[in-house]
Order: C-alpha cells, then sequence, then structure tokens
C-alpha cells in the first residue's frame, strides 16, 4: 500500500494523506537527487498547498499493516495541469531532500575554518552541510527548527584536507567523497534519511554501505530469480571506461617530479593491448609511499563495473523498506553472485500495480 503525507513547507502537520492516484513515479538515490512524479485528478488537489517546498512523504506499508516505511520526502518545485477528454489532472513535480545540498554554497572566504578543513572525511561531509544548513549555519541559513538536522559526528574515514570556498555544497559533498576514496581508498554514502513521520530529515554518512545484508553477515538475504525475489534480471559488465595503470605525480616539477606506477596485471593481460592508463596528481603527497596509497586507490577507481538491474518481486519473502534500503550491502545472484550495493530504487504506481525497480553495483 503506498500513502503520500501532504505537509506544509513550514509545518509538521498533515495536511492531506492521498491514497488514491492516476500516477505515481519516484526514484531514491544513495548520494544523489532522486525526483517524484504524481498525477492526480483535478478535484483531489484542493487541499494540497500549491507553494514552494510543500513536502510530498512517500509511505510504503505492507497490506497487513506489519510495517511502515517512508520511501522518501520530496520538496514540491513544479506542477502541470492538463485536460484528457472531458477530465483535468494535475501532476505535481518534486525533488528529494537531498536536493537540499544543491541549494547552498559554502559561503564563507577563503581561508576561513569553515572553507578549508582537515579531519576525517565524513566527518568533513557533516561540518559542511551543518554550516551551511543546519544548527551552525547562522540567521537566515538555519533550516534545523524546519525538520532538518546533521548527526553526530563518526570519523568513520581517514583524514583528508580539501578546501572549497565559495562552492556548491553538493558538489563539495560528493568531491569530499571522491577525495576519500582516491586518497585513502575510504567508501563514502550520504543521505537525507527521513523520520518515521516524513517532516524531519537526518543527513547521514556511513562508509561502504548503510546496513549490511549479505550471505557473509548475520542478516543475510538472498536477492535472486531463483527464490523468485527478483524478476526482469539484467546484468552488465562495462569495462569502456577502465583502467589498468596509474601514474600518480607526487610533488616537484618537470624530471625532478616524483611519479609512482601502479598496475593490474591480471586485468592488464586480459589482451594484447588491454593496458589502459591513468594519471592521478598527488601534488599534496610528499611521502612516496602515501603517494604510492593514493595512486592504488585510484587504481581501484579504475576497475571495470558489474552492474545488476532487476524489479523487486515484493512478497511474503522480501518488502522494500522492511528489508532492504537504498545503501543496503546485499547479495545478488544474476548470470554469477556478487556482494552489491543497492545504489538506488525507482518506484513506479499505476491503476493500482506497483512495480519497485533496483540498481546495484558490485563491491570491489
Amino acid at each position: 500500500m503506498i500513502t503520500i503525507a501532504v505537509y506544509r513547507h513550514n509545518s509538521n502537520s498533515i495536511q492531506k494523506l492521498i491514497t488514491d492516484y492516476r500516477n505515481l513515479d519516484a526514484t531514491r538515490v544513495i548520494s544523489g537527487i532522486g525526483a517524484l512524479s504524481l498525477t492526480l485528478s483535478e478535484d483531489q488537489t484542493i487541499d494540497i498547498p500549491f507553494q514552494a517546498d510543500t513536502r510530498l512523504a512517500l509511505i510504503l506499508s505492507g497490506d497487513d499493516n506489519s510495517y511502515s516505511h517512508i520511501f522518501g520526502t520530496y520538496l514540491l518545485g513544479g506542477w502541470e495541469w492538463q485536460t484528457l477528454g472531458h477530465n483535468h489532472y494535475v501532476t505535481l513535480k518534486a525533488l528529494c531532500t537531498n536536493s537540499l545540498l544543491s541549494r547552498r554554497i559554502v559561503a564563507y572566504a577563503a581561508g576561513s575554518a569553515q572553507a578549508q578543513k582537515t579531519g576525517a572525511a565524513d566527518n568533513l561531509m557533516r561540518a559542511v552541510v551543518r554550516e551551511n544548513l543546519g544548527s551552525s549555519a547562522g540567521t537566515g541559513r538555519d533550516i534545523s527548527v524546519y525538520g532538518f538536522s546533521v548527526e553526530a559526528d563518526m570519523s568513520l574515514a581517514s583524514s583528508i584536507t580539501m578546501a572549497f570556498a565559495w562552492r556548491n555544497v553538493y558538489d563539495v559533498i560528493n568531491d569530499l567523497v571522491s577525495s576519500a576514496y582516491q586518497q585513502n581508498g575510504d567508501r563514502l554514502l550520504w543521505d537525507t534519511r527521513p523520520d518515521s513521520e516524513g517532516w524531519s530529515v537526518v543527513f547521514t554518512v556511513r562508509k561502504n554501505f548503510f546496513r549490511d545484508r549479505r550471505m557473509s553477515s548475520p542478516y543475510a538475504l538472498w536477492l535472486s530469480a531463483d527464490n523468485d525475489t527478483l524478476e526482469s534480471v539484467v546484468e552488465s559488465y562495462d569495462r569502456r571506461d577502465a583502467y589498468n595503470t596509474v601514474y600518480a605525480g607526487g610533488q616537484g616539477t618537470g624530471s625532478d617530479r616524483t611519479i609512482v606506477t601502479v598496475s593490474d596485471s591480471v586485468d592488464s593481460a586480459r589482451s594484447v593491448i588491454a593496458r589502459s592508463e591513468s594519471f592521478y596528481d598527488g601534488s599534496q603527497y610528499s611521502d612516496s609511499a602515501l603517494l604510492t596509497a593514493a595512486a592504488r586507490s585510484r587504481l581501484q577507481d579504475g576497475k571495470p563495473k558489474t552492474t545488476v538491474k532487476a524489479k523487486l518481486n515484493e512478497g511474503y519473502l522480501i518488502h522494500y523498506g522492511r528489508d532492504i534500503m537504498i545503501g543496503d550491502a546485499l547479495t545478488i545472484k544474476a548470470r554469477a553472485e556478487y556482494d552489491m550495493v543497492l545504489k538506488s530504487a525507482h518506484l513506479t504506481s499505476s491503476e493500482g500495480v506497483t512495480d519497485i525497480d533496483l540498481t546495484l553495483e558490485e563491491i570491489i
């Protein structure tokens, strides 16, 4: 069962609960921005406030009310009115609350404590969001009173240094993710996770995955067409942008610049012309061991990608929200068996038929 709870932009009181609609299309993306499109008959929109940032919380629940989960909270950004025959419809268009980060810049001067930081990469991410949207953002920029918060620092990742004055917060957060991986091999995921009602969200960062549901974990969950948890499974292998040799440049210039080379000999031998090269600028490193470690992280990022796309076959065995969510680590059986991270979920519903399509990426 799907319910959409409607809130005004400035109040946590539910204005309307929608259970009947013409079409619903919603996406949630880990470390990215998802969107929602909801088409209603015109008379169904009477109680909906057509204001910027009206909140639409998409709630999934079991038919027997055995569970309830907020798929995502979306902020109204536009709408369309249309006629089909003699009927009038309105389509609401919204972006998920991850889009809040794209609305702000790091509004601090170069060299300031807020625009240049050193510390655990995940803590830096939280600090940037806190100082530009949250409780440390200052008058006129702090939206924590309107249901936005940042979790406490957890120091999950190694230390990095980065400067980002006057840059877009969303871009800075994803650059911190990239830097944490390239410099130290730390894979960070982030999300604004809604609470049980969908009004409030918490900016959250995790390393590698949010929950471990792989077969090797105590909470193992195996997804496969063989046990009817997945349908329409498509496995893709792509090495078109892959590379297997990295030259990393450290400090110095010209022939005096420190250069280290790392390579994947197995992948390089896949064909007689398989060698593919990339350059990593590690000029911040004066230590060759650190430069080599950064180059190896860069090499890891260049590995060929295996992805799986599939339709979730919801039933007594599995439900989205109750059993799996974006950011989870899962074991997937496709052509072979893989440990993967659930990167996105795409929900569509029309005329009583609901589908949830998953996109997963191999953990390497």
